[in-house]
């Protein structure tokens, strides 16, 4: 039985990434797994299923093993672009393509945040419009080492105004096995949920992203998600 400081520290903290490596399995069962895992005896720590938004289509036509009392609560996965114009286009569709998802099965589907890469040629304005699209939805923007700095400078300003709702960001390393980051909370314990456990959400503004292979004992160090 986990003490309650610790529910307190990990409740909805783990996003389920079973699409992605080290696991890389098809949607149908990673979406059987997630199923099971919100009827756990550890359901308490679970958050979201990350779902790339080009798999919506073929993710609401498998939803019978979910159920009012068993949603599905996705992290949705943005595509990758190259300079802002294409950002904002897509951020548009991407937008677009969340409301349909969401409303096509209200008992059974949330789409609770959005995870996107950001173009090299970001800028505030950028960073605004894009807020101004997707509304309140939460967003943790991913950028490569070269440009963290900058970017989140860029998500600190933006931050800044309190009538905002805040972004996070989120540290791209050289390979999924190098991501690092930096925790504002500081949190160091490891989170685990099944063979592949991605992004924990933490109190008080902190979050930590891991991911875990049994096999080859990899895990991922904590980011930042609210930068102020």
């Amino acid at each position: 039985m986990p003490t309650a400081s610790l529910r307190a520290l990990l409740a909805h903290s783990i996003d389920y990434a079973g699409m992605f490596p080290p696991c890389s399995l098809e949607l149908e069962p990673a979406l059987r797994n997630q199923a099971q895992y919100v009827r756990s005896d550890d359901t308490w720590m679970l958050s979201a299923f990350v779902l790339p938004v080009g798999e919506f289509d073929a993710a609401r036509k498998i939803l019978s093993d979910f159920d009012p009392q068993h949603p599905l609560r996705v992290s949705a996965l943005g595509p990758k672009t190259e300079n802002a114009a294409a950002f904002l286009d897509a951020i548009e569709n991407v937008d677009a393509a969340i409301r349909s998802f969401s409303a096509s099965n209200v008992d059974l589907i949330s789409v609770i945040q959005l995870e996107m890469f950001l173009p090299q040629d970001v800028d505030l304005a950028l960073i605004e419009e894009a807020r101004s699209i997707i509304g309140n939805l939460p967003a943790f923007w991913e950028a490569r080492a070269e440009r963290s700095e900058q970017t989140i400078a860029l998500l600190s300003e933006h931050n800044s105004n309190a009538n905002k709702s805040t972004f996070g960001f989120k540290f791209h390393g050289r390979s999924p096995s190098s991501d690092s980051a930096i925790s504002r909370g500081g949190a160091n314990e490891d989170a685990r949920f099944s063979q592949c456990a991605r992004r924990g959400r933490f109190g008080g503004g902190a979050q930590v992203e891991r991911e875990t292979d049994r096999g080859h004992a990899r895990r991922r160090g904590p980011e930042i998600i609210f930068v102020r």
